[in-house]
């Protein structure tokens, strides 16, 4: 919720993460922020951030997984 209890925010999970701030009276949607490190190179998930009630700080993690492929020709 932000300060002043008009309106709350609303995290759509996805890479990049969207994050909506929803106005309680009227139920309008506009896009707040949108969240992603900055490289996203095996980047599958967003966990849902932390917003401070004013809205001016917030935090978030993210798991990502990467692997190596190897490509070996002439055995025998």
């Amino acid at each position: 919720m932000d300060g002043n209890g008009e309106s709350i925010f609303a995290y759509r999970p996805s890479v990049p993460a969207h994050i909506y701030q929803v106005k309680l009276k009227s139920g309008r949607r506009q896009l707040w922020k949108e969240l992603a490190p900055p490289d996203l190179a095996g980047v599958y998930f967003l966990r849902p951030p932390h917003i401070s009630a004013d809205g001016k700080s917030y935090v978030y993690n993210y798991s990502h997984f990467f692997s190596d492929l190897y490509v070996v020709d002439g055995l025998k």
